[in-house]
């Protein structure tokens, strides 16, 4: 059997599609390939089949739905049934996410072991599977954040074949596929710059210090913010090369032109002893350029030139993130059950814990560095190490928690932290999540980390954020998957329930010491924080 649910469904057995045709059977069949292997009560089932409110007569229908099912797979083993649940036996060879999953995986430790063309290989056949959005036929609430994590994982993916075609020599196939990645979202920054180097790096300096300005204006007009560090600092690299390039042509052409006279001087003065021949050097030689190559050429700096003054011209925007997207609001988490909005002071429970010891040993938490201005708590680390630890309590087992953070830019000696930590105080044992950790001091990416006694080293997710702007970090925990969000989109997930931590967390956030070196004064601003029930 092959169950195909990127776009449409389709099933074949020994090569040849399955006629499924009705909607009802579609959907019942899309949501338990949706939690292949896993029970599914009744109940998902009918809210996935009759989305809009299912009739009296759904218990019935539903047991006549599985039947049809049955006897189209040709298996009644197949389906699975116990006490108001099902279950769907499928391989990981039958299934075309789980296929999708481990041929990127085999991409990866390709490229990681110096195979670019197997990892090419694997990647792009990965990527071939992508036919359209994954369980198309299921409502968002049911299956949104498998959609978005399929979705990060495919842009991954692509990026990743980026990297191993660059590796294997094969540059143009990697432009065109950096260029359908930036017209499909053109504010990743870390794609603009696999696309402006392997530009760069091929010799097209034209066209990567143009294919910057698009990215600039991009960000600047979206955003209302300059492109990050990293992209700034690759237009200035490739800027320098340009200017040492035409040094160098200058110095070539003034040493021709001395040659040159010396040699009118000789001819006025008459024959002269031949000169040593010099050492001959290797040059290589200038290409004829066409008039119609060189008018183009002009033209692309003319219009370099325009766009990078049309942009600078623009106002500078508050450095806010006008695209961040609450997960909560995305996904319908409904009204908290807990909310800190601090419009007058600490509330909705939290407090500043301390004094005592920062952590392992560094610093202080002290109560007095935690303060609110404006509707905002500011927790604030000094050079002498005193900094501030925010926590409510008591905790839960499952919810949903989301915060509005902003980061300014300070000293990775200080790591802003938003954690739920367990009631019990026994990490490993009792888990931790981390649902945004960042170590860099410009503020400009997040971390994901979570801790459990059943994986010997944490699993963790990152993605290049400006931190310094609002955003907004969600975690998701239920009784068989944990999701982490960044404006409203997935970042990590897993829905192994051997590593979910086993009771009570609670939430906290704090700005850690971790340095004992020279330290600067940093601060990490909450805007709120909300407590979901799950």
């Amino acid at each position: 059997m092959l169950f195909r649910v990127f776009g449409s469904l389709e099933v074949t057995r020994s090569g040849e599609p399955l006629r499924m045709s009705a909607d009802k059977p579609r959907r019942m069949l899309s949501m338990l390939l949706l939690k292949a292997n896993h029970w599914v009560s009744d109940s998902e089932l009918v809210d996935a089949m009759w989305s809009s409110g299912p009739p009296a007569s759904a218990s019935v229908n539903l047991k006549t739905y599985v039947s049809q099912l049955r006897q189209q797979l040709g298996s009644a083993e197949r389906v699975e049934r116990r006490q108001g649940a099902y279950r769907l036996t499928v391989a990981r060879d039958e299934l075309d996410t789980t296929i999708f999953e481990d041929l990127v995986e085999r991409g990866r430790t390709a490229f990681k072991g110096g195979d670019a063309e197997a990892a090419a290989g694997h990647l792009g056949e990965a990527l071939e599977l992508w036919r359209g959005e994954p369980f198309e036929s299921l409502d968002a609430d049911a299956a949104g954040f498998e959609r978005a994590r399929l979705t990060e994982l495919r842009w991954s993916a692509r990026a990743a074949l980026a990297d191993a075609l660059v590796a294997a020599g094969r540059d143009d196939e990697a432009i065109a596929l950096l260029r359908a990645m930036t017209a499909d979202d053109p504010l990743r920054e870390r794609t603009w710059l696999r696309l402006i180097a392997t530009l760069h790096e091929g010799g097209r300096r034209a066209e990567a210090l143009a294919t910057y300005q698009q990215a600039r204006a991009a960000i600047v007009t979206d955003l209302g913010i300059d492109p990050g560090p990293d992209l700034r600092d690759l237009h200035a690299r490739i800027l320098r090369a340009d200017a040492d390039a035409s040094d160098t042509a200058d110095t070539d052409t003034t040493a021709a032109d001395t040659t040159a006279a010396d040699t009118a001087d000789t001819d006025a003065a008459g024959p002269a002893e031949p000169a040593p021949s010099p050492v001959p050097v290797a040059r290589a030689s200038a290409p004829r350029r066409s008039p119609v190559l060189l008018i183009a050429l002009a033209a692309l700096v003319v219009i370099v030139l325009v766009v990078g003054f049309v942009v600078a011209q623009r106002p500078e925007s508050p450095r806010e993130n006008t695209a961040a997207t609450t997960a909560a609001a995305r996904f319908g988490w409904g009204e908290p059950v807990h909310a800190g909005e601090f419009t007058s002071g600490l509330d909705g429970g939290w407090t500043a814990v301390g004094p005592r010891s920062g952590r392992d040993g560094k610093g202080r938490q002290l109560p007095e560095q935690v303060s609110v201005h404006d509707g905002v708590a500011v927790i604030t680390g000094l050079p002498n190490g005193d900094t501030g630890f925010l926590a409510r309590s008591p905790g839960r087992k499952h919810g949903r928690w989301e915060a509005r953070v902003k980061v300014p830019a300070g000293c990775a000696c200080y790591r802003p932290v938003l954690t739920l930590w367990p009631d019990a105080n026994n990490p490993p044992a009792g888990g931790e999540i981390v649902y945004l950790e960042a170590f860099d001091a410009l503020r400009q990416e997040a971390r994901f980390f979570l801790y459990s006694a059943a994986s010997p080293t944490p699993l963790s997710g990152v993605r290049e954020v400006d931190l310094t702007t609002w955003n907004h970090f969600a975690v998701e925990w239920t009784e068989d998957r944990l999701t982490a969000y960044v404006n409203g989109e997935v970042w990590y997930s897993t829905t192994e329930k051997s590593l979910l931590p086993p009771g009570a967390m609670s939430p906290t956030v704090k700005l850690d010491l971790v340095s004992g070196g020279t330290v600067t004064t940093s601060t990490l601003e909450i805007d709120w924080i909300r407590e979901y029930a799950a």
